[in-house]
């Protein structure tokens, strides 16, 4: 994997990284000025202002000259920078599925200029990320060269690529802002509709297919944190996974595709309190219930129950102020999905482990 630390001097305008042409311009400008600075050092007659100066300017050149040869710039000296800066952009966090991760609109400023990105909340490390050391709270730029702004973005990239994907990404360290562009294994079928797997693997043929109960599964696991950065927003402790509630919730929006209804009340008058009772909860739930359908995957649909919730009014007794209340300990997530797509999420919240 190839590192580039990128520092205010070669960081982008205007989201592109500055080229090898521009760095031979800087690499001019910079020994005109070190003439320049040495000629005023001599005219001081100030040995020590001379000896001071003409070190840092050694130092700002060969910085320049490790990157005037190529567009891939490399350094091992770091000039610390302490106007580097990750924005969220305010457009909620998204799902990619190919590279399993769930990321949020962001971008990155420095005193010359801002690249755009997704800034990575969660990421599986048994993926494909993990397997070149992409981490949480790093910045992905570009997918083969194409500059991504969504999660959903990055998914069509993907989708379309070939054998070959190169990620460039963003670390935000202590020193500055190191970029990556790392190879990625690519696809080599074509795009993959429905509920099947769409993860990347030399031999797509071989491919394990997963079925709409596992993908169900899987993004009832990937709620938990997307409840807990919503907790986390307001100053909210997490909530733990809870095995009985989630077998609950389960049940719950089964019962509501199976029957084709959507009330906290079944179509025979039981409430959900009477129901968490019988199934040996008995410490009282807080049940949450949403649907939603169109979009791309499971996962997808459920975030956007979550998103939904959360935008209901502030300080009223509903789905927001059960995700937000701070007494609650555990909850269970549940999904289920009809013939039709709908996807039906439970969420049911209890203030002690049952």
């Amino acid at each position: 994997m190839e590192k580039v630390v990128i520092d205010e001097s070669i960081f982008l305008k205007s989201r592109f990284f500055i080229t090898a042409k521009r760095l031979g311009t800087a690499l001019k400008l910079s020994t005109f000025l070190l003439a320049a600075v040495v000629a005023y050092a001599a005219f001081l007659k100030r040995q020590r202002l001379l000896v001071g100066l003409v070190s840092a300017s050694t130092l700002l050149l060969s910085l320049l000259s490790n990157g005037a040869s190529s567009s891939a710039l490399a350094a091992d000296t770091v000039v610390p920078n302490t106007h580097n800066q990750v924005f969220t952009r305010g457009k909620g966090s998204e799902h990619s599925k190919a590279l399993r991760l769930e990321g949020t609109p962001a971008y990155v400023t420095s005193a010359k200029g801002t690249a755009y990105g997704v800034l990575i909340d969660t990421v599986d490390s048994a993926g494909l990320l993990g397997t070149v050391g992409i981490s949480a709270g790093d910045i992905i730029l570009k997918i083969n060269g194409h500059t991504v702004e969504t999660a959903k973005q990055i998914d069509r990239f993907y989708e379309d690529s070939g054998s070959s994907v190169q990620v460039s990404f963003v670390h935000t360290g202590d020193t500055g802002l190191l970029l990556y562009n790392a190879p990625l294994p690519g696809r080599t079928a074509g795009k993959v509709s429905g509920h099947s797997a769409t993860t990347a693997a030399p031999d797509a043929s071989h491919s394990p297919v997963v079925t709409v109960a596992q993908e169900a599964a899987q993004a009832e696991a990937l709620m938990l944190p997307i409840i807990n950065r919503d907790r986390a927003k307001f100053g909210v402790p997490p909530v733990r996974m809870n095995a009985s509630l989630t077998a609950f919730a389960r049940t719950r929006s089964a019962d509501m595709v199976k029957r084709n209804y959507f009330n906290h009340i079944d179509p025979d008058g039981v409430s959900p309190q009477t129901k968490a009772r019988a199934a040996g909860i008995v410490n009282g739930v807080y049940e949450n219930i949403s649907w939603r359908k169109g979009y791309a995957t499971i996962f997808d649909n459920a975030a956007a129950c979550q998103q939904s919730m959360m935008e209901e009014p502030k300080n009223q007794e509903n789905h927001r102020s059960n995700i937000l209340d701070p007494k609650h300990m555990t909850v269970g997530v549940g999904i289920a999905v009809s013939a039709n797509g709908v996807v039906y999420m439970t969420e049911e919240f209890s203030r002690t482990d049952p």
